[in-house]
């Protein structure tokens, strides 16, 4: 992702003069945090970057809050939507797993069999085909 393209993109964070290895990072986390002060409720961007906390003033303004919170959803919508399949394809899997072992008993009754995925009818024993 080039820089003016980000600028474009998410010209709220851009306003927040994040480094390039900052806006990688925020791609994977990074949260908005409301904290009280002498001022009243004021947000900062906070986020790890080489194992050190980072934050960045947002300010009171919820116009310009709630900018910044849609910019950051939308730039992390990407990995949480990948991570989100894969729960789904771990929950399918182990559905197909569980569907299986309980008709393993059924197919054997009536001489087939599972071939992978495919239900096969077995072989008789000594019999060549």
């Amino acid at each position: 992702m080039n820089r003016s393209w980000r600028t474009v993109m998410f010209p709220g964070l851009a306003s927040l003069d994040l480094s390039p290895e900052a806006w990688e990072v925020l791609e994977h986390q990074g949260s908005l945090c409301a904290e009280a002060s002498r001022a009243g409720e004021v947000y900062k961007l906070r986020f790890r970057l080489d194992g050190k906390q980072q934050a960045r003033y947002v300010g009171k303004n919820d116009g310009f809050v709630d900018q910044i919170r849609r910019e950051l959803a939308q730039l992390q919508a990407e990995r949480r939507s990948r991570q989100r399949m894969r729960r789904l394809d771990q929950m399918a899997k182990q559905c197909l797993r569980s569907t299986q072992r309980q008709l393993e008993p059924l197919l054997a009754m009536s001489g087939r069999a599972f071939h992978g995925r495919a239900i096969r009818r077995q072989r008789e024993r000594g019999k060549s085909v």
